[in-house]
């Protein structure tokens, strides 16, 4: 099981995020343990370990907090949720996986992590 970090300062958003998560274990057996953090300080503070963030942009800073948790662990996948476009240079200069947009498109996310599920499950450095 992969663990997920949803820190968003939207909580319709995360809310949303988690119902994603939840059905996809439904759907395809348990593949995700997941965590929502209320803010960026929280997260970074949490001794959790966690193989995939998802972070907003706007309230949190997710492009300083993507940083701070990548040089922690250079395998983590980061996902990005915001309706703030013009980070979006940035998010893919720090090595984003995928930079989703609001409204959320659930398929989208859900396709998202299946991918970022496989790519970690495939890496010879999981364990």
């Amino acid at each position: 099981m992969m663990n997920i970090a949803i820190c968003n300062g939207d909580a319709q958003c995360s809310r949303q995020i988690e119902d994603v998560i939840k059905s996809i274990n439904a759907e395809f057996g348990d593949k995700f343990d997941f965590r929502t953090f209320p803010d960026a300080r929280s997260l970074s503070n949490s001794e959790w370990h966690f193989d995939i963030a998802i972070l907003g942009i706007g309230k949190v800073d997710g492009i300083r907090l993507a940083q701070s948790l990548q040089k922690a662990d250079s395998h983590l996948i980061t996902l990005f949720v915001t309706s703030h476009y013009e980070h979006l240079d940035s998010a893919f200069e720090i090595g984003a996986f995928r930079f989703l947009s609001k409204p959320l498109d659930t398929e989208r996310l859900t396709d998202s992590l299946l991918r970022a599920y496989d790519k970690i499950k495939n890496s010879s450095d999981f364990i």
